[in-house]
């Protein structure tokens, strides 16, 4: 551990329309794009990777020395490159269109250089291309974002003034608070491309981008259309374990590195979590120094003082968060994987800098789980044991949920088991409940939603409702009083599957479960014969803590990264908990940033424990090799701020092929590792993503 970091905590104890211009609302069709193959000099193709948001090119893989490229250095080489090839990005002219940010040789001998795209001298939000050239100097992979054939007016007709005005009054109508409440920062000029966040086609505008915050409790990015001053997109600009977001503001400096440790200034408890957050902040620092040789010191890689709040209750607490300048910490958030949590995330911020909405933003709470989890394991503090293997399909005993069983015994048309879901108002588990089913009939306006008294309802049945109008706890006791024996309510805005919430009143036990609506559908047509059903729903039997995530804040594991679906996460792209929402708002979670990270954060586990999951089996690589290869995927340029999940598998593989043969640094020491990655490896990396359906399309989303 290197003596000279800097870790700075600071407390509060005790406070309280015009038509944008466009470039087309669907990909072009183009000659660039058509295939899947390009052709080299050596006549072994390169394999092109289409972006469905653009049908550009975003990734170009090339077989070393597949290519004779001009100039003497990588950015002559890069420029020969584009000239030759750019057409497949979108590319026309790349000495207009590309300007070189960052260009830098890692520990392997590769060298990889970075360009963002400009617009008529503007630059493009979040378009970057990266290029990396192996030991040899020889081209390997392109890869990123290039938003094609832009056509707009680049000189803006709204003064940024107006901009940030029209920025702070959006933001303080959401937090109720005035705009002069806030801090606006400087309105920069972009062109922003809809759609690339979420991998659809969208349209163009040009904007001004506006941070508005009144740090440590509000930052977001607004990027306000700089023609007729329309709200084009709103971007997180604070990154939360949780989803709540509300802070107050407040400074007081309580601990500096170098003061005396332990820390003894407050109460006992709070003690324990200060030095949780001074000890758990060092090795942070100390795994990313291991991972890179001591090369990438702090969040920013040059040794920046990291600043924690501790007790932020301005946080709406429970809560944790990185604001981009601060982690900030309630009274009980602070254990080790949750701040190890929140550190990756400014981590994040100076690599990969991965967009906090729809997939990119999934990815981005994905690599503060792992790296959280990486500092767990390591540590051997806090509730670390028993840590066993996991079991397959199983939840832990010490936290999660088994999602109830619906099975239909007859007829045997549709017989079968059911996804479901349960209620927070259901008895504890284990509960089961079986039955013939009848749809129900309340007698007023849409008589099977059973928002009034059940009229003719057959005692001891289950009662089959539709959604709509009332709530759960309303329907499900209106079933109750019938003389239910339990109570099955059916989607009817999709399938869509959630956890019923809701305050029963006092002695209500009759179990209730939600199913999607294609199953409610095929029950309802199976009505004319006799419809026996059973829904159950048994306890966790998995002993072990394992991938839990912050099993030891107040109130145990907030998520499962073994088993994501314990805690209502997808453990595969297509699976039923995988969140589709209309926008991205913070209401929508950002688009499911918290929730879809189940995917990435399911592919680690998987890959370093090794296991068998959706017919896919994955050998085990361990920690060391993992941590190894998901760091560089974060850190050469593989990954940029648009990636999603199939760009992620992408990086990942290309990381693993990268590190064949290197040599490796111990992650809890930083000393030489005895651990070599090898081909085989990297062949379980591609079984994992397959395992977790990376590539794939969430395709019940529409």
């Amino acid at each position: 551990m290197r003596l000279d970091r800097l870790f700075l905590i600071v407390a509060l104890v005790g406070t309280t329309t015009t038509a944008p211009a466009v470039a087309g609302d669907r990909p072009a069709a183009t000659a660039r794009a058509a295939g899947s193959e390009l052709a080299t000099d050596s006549g072994d193709a390169a394999r092109v990777v289409l972006d469905p948001a653009t049908g550009a090119a975003r990734l170009v893989r090339i077989p070393s020395g597949a290519l004779h490229l001009d100039g003497a250095t990588t950015k002559a080489r890069m420029t020969s490159f584009f000239g030759r090839y750019g057409g497949t990005f979108g590319i026309t002219d790349s000495s207009r269109e590309l300007d070189l940010t960052k260009s830098n040789t890692d520990r392997l001998g590769m060298t990889h250089l970075s360009y963002r795209q400009i617009y008529q001298g503007v630059p493009v939000f979040g378009a970057v291309l990266r290029g990396h050239f192996d030991r040899s100097g020889e081209l390997v992979a392109v890869n990123g974002t290039f938003v094609p054939e832009l056509r707009l007016n680049p000189s803006p007709t709204l003064p940024p003034i107006d901009a940030a005005l029209a920025a702070a009054a959006v933001v303080a109508k959401e937090h109720t608070l005035r705009p002069t409440d806030f801090e606006i920062g400087t309105a920069r000029l972009f062109v922003f491309r809809t759609g690339l966040a979420r991998g659809v086609p969208g349209s163009n505008y040009l904007v001004w981008e506006v941070e508005v915050s009144a740090l440590p409790q509000v930052r977001e990015f607004v990027y306000v259309d700089a023609h007729n001053g329309t709200i084009v997109d709103r971007i997180a600009g604070i990154h939360d374990i949780t989803r709540t977001v509300r802070h107050e503001t407040f400074a007081n400096r309580i601990w500096y590195e170098g003061d005396p440790l332990p820390f003894s200034d407050l109460t006992s408890a709070q003690n324990g979590e200060v030095n949780e957050i001074i000890t758990a902040s060092g090795e942070t620092y100390d795994l990313y120094s291991n991972i890179t040789g001591g090369d990438f010191l702090s969040y920013n890689g040059f040794d920046k003082t990291m600043t924690a709040i501790y007790e932020a209750d301005f946080l709406n607490c429970p809560n944790a968060s990185w604001n981009g300048q601060t982690t900030n910490f309630c009274n009980g958030f602070a254990v080790d994987d949750v701040i190890a949590h929140e550190w990756t995330h400014a981590y994040t911020d100076f690599n990969h800098n991965l967009i906090y909405q729809w997939q990119p933003g999934a990815l981005n709470e994905a690599y503060s789980d792992i790296f959280g989890e990486i500092v767990d394991v390591l540590n051997g503090s806090g509730l670390d044991t028993p840590d066993r293997k996991r079991t397959v399909e199983d939840c832990s005993t010490f936290a999660g949920f088994l999602a109830p069983k619906l099975t239909v015994a007859a007829p045997s048309a549709i017989a079968g088991d059911y996804d479901a879901r349960g209620a927070n108002f259901n008895p504890a588990a284990p509960w089961s409940a079986s039955g013939l089913l009848e749809l129900v009939d309340d007698g007023t306006d849409t008589t099977s939603d059973g928002c009034e008294a059940l009229v003719g309802f057959s005692s001891g049945r289950i009662a089959l409702i539709d959604r709509g109008i009332c709530t759960f706890v309303v329907k499900a006791e209106n079933a109750e009083n019938a003389g239910a024996a339990g109570v099955i309510i059916a989607n009817n805005q999709g399938d869509a599957l959630l956890t019923m919430g809701g305050t029963p009143p006092s002695n209500f036990d009759t179990v209730s479960v939600f199913v999607g609506q294609s199953t409610g559908d095929m029950l309802k047509s199976a009505l004319g014969e006799t419809v026996e059903v059973t829904m159950a729903e048994s306890v966790p039997a998995d002993n072990s803590v394992r991938w839990l995530v912050a099993e030891d804040r107040n109130g145990g594991a907030i998520r499962d990264m073994w088993n994501p679906t314990c805690f209502g996460d997808p453990a595969k792209v297509s699976g039923s908990f995988y969140f589709c929402a209309p926008d991205s708002s913070s209401d929508n979670d950002n688009g499911g940033v918290h929730i879809n990270s189940g995917v990435p954060n399911h592919a680690f586990a998987l890959l370093v424990d090794g296991g068998t999951f959706n017919g896919r089996r994955v050998n085990a690589i361990g920690m060391t090799k993992a941590a190894h290869i998901y760091w560089r995927a974060m850190s050469v340029g593989y990954q940029t701020p648009y990636s999603k999940f199939a760009d992620h598998a992408d990086a990942l593989e290309l990381s693993c092929e990268d590190l064949v043969g290197a040599s490796l640094t111990r992650i809890d020491t930083g000393g030489p590792s005895p651990q070599v990655i090898d081909a085989s490896d990297c062949e379980q990396v591609a079984a994992a993503m397959l395992a977790v359906e990376m590539r794939e399309d969430p395709v019940q989303c529409g």
